[in-house]
């Protein structure tokens, strides 16, 4: 036998002895087979005696190039091997040549133009990955080796009794043997999408360590409402062959992804299948479609231009698009000089060849507002999902006058452009002065229209009557006006530009606040807290709304917190809760103490008020009874303190006390330090 091609791929080689069948009239032959694995991704295990559980398979390992001398019967020849394909990989087949002893191995164009043997399928040792290649004499009733005629291979068949001619050329009586194995990724596809079921959409394999058998495919669908159930189901199916492995299995039904639908929109569609652990799941993330707002003028029953509109119905505009906020409605406003008008409009949208409109009701009659006099006015357009409408507040400008020289300057100047309010995106009228240095008293003041007094609004009762509001002391201060020009309501937010707070030893305290803080000069470190299963964490922040709980770190000290007006952070899933007033807390709540395993938040086993303007954990799903500060992240199901074991709390006269305040107090025989 000549040294063998290097052919492309990953070879795995052995050298295979072949099983005989033998009769009285039995001859042998010796001759050499040689085993390649074509593509590596899996391993082939050969014996000549199988078993169910394959312990009698040896693996490939023997030298490649030299070839393994087996000696057959005149009979035949047949050779059991179990594959073990790795993750996400599938036995594709052999290919199996015979050649005359020391004649070339087959050329690598040969072996790639070659078929695949056939194999029976369908009985028990093709289930248990086991197969077999057959090689049979031409003719085993003659007297010499020419007599008896010439070998030929017969395939890979998976019955130990039923078998089938391969094509090949027939050698003479001393063979070489050359076998070749392959393997194949698994395809699997998702099918059914849209209700259709003769699309196959491939997934991709994951390449992350430990997630060989996970398998996604990423796609979007749109939903007009309407659609039938079927337009939601799918299924998986491998190498697009409905007798094949799927999930569901066979036989079980579809899937759907109907219940995560919330109105219309495009949805974004990851499937996610693990083989291993035969699951399919989708998750669907919802996209809103674009939507314009287009209309007209009407004018005796025909159709005008309006200054209102981008053109006369015209749904190719990019100006008027609505935009989506954060109660789940699309509105656009627009400023416009109108005329006195009636108009007719509809919000609209084109996804793909579906035109979707929606007016007044049931979407099929226009929307329509009537401008009764001439003006300048701020329109907006308010579209839910089903249903357009249109509000119009005609412009004007509106000054905040009163009392106070400190702070309008000049008092009650109806006329003083610097008093005049800005419109925000809401449609509310603001102004406010930073940094005012005030007196405590009260403040009166209006809402002046157009600076001349001829309307003015006050307090909301009774708006002819001045409205009024406190400095609660002397002190500097953020001043914030505010108004409603449809509701004519009127209010004034009055905030220190600085809050005190004080540290003690214990480096720890907590903190609760009416209004929004800035903890980015303080010297102090700020954290909100978030549960996560048996985990509390602790989360660093810079500025938080108002009405936040956190946790705060630094030395002793007096300290001012800045208030600020600026955006802040994210502090969604805080699990702090804050109180303005002293508060007696629920049995099972955590609180800041100072206690025998150092600072952090102990379980109470009685009741327990915390002071004002502090925040504590409400009762957590866990049995601990200690939340520390280690690493700033604690998991409470494996920490435990004793807060008072008796459910008692002493001051330092040896009297009980049942609510405790601010102060040092004796808790299970040692001094604690409540905040």
């Amino acid at each position: 036998m000549k040294k063998s091609l290097l052919l492309k791929g990953l070879f795995v080689a052995a050298m295979l002895c072949v099983s005989v069948a033998a009769n009285a009239d039995t001859f042998y032959r010796t001759f050499h087979v040689v085993a390649k694995n074509m593509t590596g991704n899996g391993s082939v295990y050969i014996t000549t005696q199988p078993d169910e559980s394959h312990s009698e398979y040896a693996k490939f390992d023997t030298n490649l190039e030299s070839g393994f001398k087996c000696t057959m019967s005149g009979g035949y020849g047949r050779l059991f091997f179990y594959v073990n394909p790795d993750n996400g990989y599938a036995f594709q087949g052999v290919k199996v040549f015979l050649v005359d002893q020391d004649a070339n191995e087959p050329s690598a164009d040969e072996i790639e133009a070659a078929p695949f043997a056939e194999y029976k399928d369908g009985e028990t040792d093709v289930e248990n990955g086991v197969y077999s290649v057959v090689i049979f004499p031409g003719d085993s009733q003659g007297e010499t080796d020419e007599e008896k005629g010439a070998w030929s291979p017969y395939g890979v068949y998976g019955s130990k009794n039923d078998y089938a001619a391969a094509a090949a050329t027939p050698c003479n009586p001393y063979p070489d043997a050359y076998i070749y194995y392959y393997f194949a990724a698994r395809v699997f596809n998702i099918i059914g999408l849209g209700n259709d079921w003769t699309t196959d959409h491939q997934m991709t394999r994951s390449s992350e360590d430990g997630e060989e058998n996970i398998y996604t495919f990423t796609t979007t669908m749109n939903v007009f409402g309407g659609e039938a159930d079927e337009y939601f189901e799918y299924k998986l199916r491998e190498n697009s062959d409905w007798n094949g492995y799927q999930l569901p299995a066979q036989g079980d039904g579809n899937k759907s992804w109907k219940d995560q639908v919330n109105g219309i929109g495009t949805y974004t569609l990851t499937f996610t299948a693990d083989i291993a652990n035969n699951t399919l799941e989708c998750k669907a993330v919802k996209s809103d479609f674009t939507y314009v707002v287009v209309g007209s003028k009407k004018v005796s029953g025909t159709d005008e231009d309006s200054p209102l509109f981008d053109g006369n119905w015209n749904t190719a505009t990019t100006t008027d698009v609505l935009t989506k906020g954060s109660d789940g409605k699309f509105t656009l406003t627009k400023e416009v000089a109108l005329e006195a008008q009636y108009v007719e409009f509809k919000a609209y949208t084109k996804v793909g060849d579906t035109e979707l409109w929606f007016g007044n009701g049931n979407g099929t009659e226009n929307a329509n507002y009537n401008f009764t006099s001439d003006g300048t006015y701020y329109v907006t357009f308010t579209f839910d999902g089903s249903t357009i409408s249109a509000t119009a507040e005609q412009k004007h400008v509106w000054t905040v006058a009163g009392s106070d020289v400190d702070l309008f300057g000049t008092a009650w100047a109806a006329d003083a452009t610097d008093n005049d309010m800005t419109r925000n995106d809401e449609g509310i009228w603001t102004i406010t002065y930073k940094n005012k240095t005030l007196t405590a008293g009260t403040i009166e003041y209006k809402i002046v229209q157009d600076h001349a007094w001829t309307t003015s609004y006050g307090d909301n009762a009774n708006p002819s009557e001045n409205a009024t509001a406190t400095i609660p002391a002397d002190g500097e201060y953020n001043v914030t006006f505010t108004f409603n020009a449809d509701t004519k309501a009127t209010a004034c937010e009055i905030v220190p530009t600085t809050v005190p707070k004080k540290i003690t030893d214990a480096g720890y305290a907590t903190y609760y606040s009416p209004y929004a803080l800035d903890f980015s000069s303080t010297g102090l470190t700020a954290y909100i807290a978030k549960l996560n299963g048996s985990e509390v964490s602790f989360t660093e922040v810079t500025k938080v709304p108002a009405n936040t709980g956190v946790l705060l770190k630094g030395a002793a000290g007096d300290y001012n917190i800045s208030t600020t007006l600026d955006a802040t952070d994210d502090v969604t899933g805080n699990v702090l809760k804050g109180v303005l007033a002293d508060t007696e807390v629920a049995v099972g709540s955590f609180v800041l103490l100072k206690g025998d395993k150092g600072v952090g938040f102990y379980k109470t086993t009685a009741t327990f008020t915390v002071g004002a303007n502090t925040a504590y954990f409400e009762a957590l799903p866990t049995t601990a009874r200690f939340i520390g500060f280690d690493d700033m992240t604690t998991t409470i199901n494996n920490v435990d303190a004793n807060l008072n074991a008796n459910g008692q709390i002493y001051d330092l006269q040896g009297r009980r006390v049942v609510a405790p305040q601010k102060g040092l107090y004796i808790i299970n025989g040692k001094k604690v330090v409540l905040k």
